[in-house]
């Protein structure tokens, strides 16, 4: 089985500046990838991971509300506002400059009503950006019957950074792949986080393998690597790298026009 971290996934793949046109064809690719390096370790040099159960992309599929049309919105982001010394001081000095000849009290309203009005379109992208991700899942699983796409990550904006916290995606990674062990004797993974070491671990002592799959910038056998945890090259039993250049090489890859925001 392959198991897929999302937002990882988005994040390398732009990175690398690569857009996937064909996903079915890409984790086939992986898989291919995959009983290669398995097989190759066996004695005999055998390749007996031929049979790809299932893959399992785990992705972003909700974000909290917040209605920036409401009073209520406003008066408990007002105070959030008033009480953060660095939010404060920002965009008083902004509406200083802009409007100088403004009383004090009004360039305060001033600073808190730019504010409110930025974080408010910021928060309308990120939206658009959620129900574009949606529009695509939707139109992978209209595209093939292979890949279970379980959309429990959930974002948390922070408004006042303008961030978003990612929350549930890889701890429902985690749990369904100890929860389907019986399923599958080589679990293959498309993540770099850390966090899945604990599972990993699990899963070996239950006699499990586990494949970390590395996507790398470059030619091939170039040994330039992108950050992958050492910590998770080291817990699992093999760590198969594949090259920027082994993807655009394939029908399903091609060069990103323009990478996003």
């Amino acid at each position: 089985m392959i198991f897929v971290d999302g937002s990882n996934l988005h994040g390398t793949l732009r990175d690398l500046g690569i857009e996937i046109n064909d996903y079915q064809s890409f984790f086939k690719f992986i898989h291919s990838r995959a009983s290669a390096a398995w097989g190759s370790s066996l004695e005999g040099g055998g390749n007996d991971i031929r049979q790809l159960v299932r893959t399992y992309w785990y992705v972003v599929g909700g974000m909290d509300e917040w209605d920036f049309t409401s009073i209520d919105t406003r008066g408990h982001l007002n105070d959030r506002f008033m009480k953060s010394r660095d939010l404060k001081e920002r965009w008083f000095a902004m509406a200083a400059k802009e409007q100088p000849e403004l009383s004090i009290e009004a360039q305060q309203q001033m600073a808190f009503d730019n504010w409110y009005a930025d974080t408010s379109a910021w928060y309308a992208r990120k939206r658009e950006t959620l129900d574009g991700m949606r529009r695509f899942y939707y139109s992978v699983r209209r595209s093939t019957d292979q890949i279970d796409i379980i959309e429990c990550g959930h974002w948390k904006p922070n408004l006042s950074s303008h961030w978003v916290d990612e929350k549930g995606l890889d701890t429902s990674l985690a749990v369904d792949m100890l929860a389907l062990r019986d399923a599958f004797d080589v679990a293959v993974i498309i993540s770099g986080d850390a966090d899945m070491i604990p599972s990993i671990s699990h899963l070996k002592r239950m006699g499990k393998q586990v494949m970390s799959i590395e996507l790398v910038r470059g030619p091939t056998h170039d040994e330039r690597g992108r950050g992958f945890s050492t910590r998770m090259r080291l817990v699992s039993d093999f760590v198969p790298r594949i090259y920027e250049s082994d993807l655009l090489r394939e029908r399903f890859a091609n060069r990103r026009a323009a990478l996003e925001d």
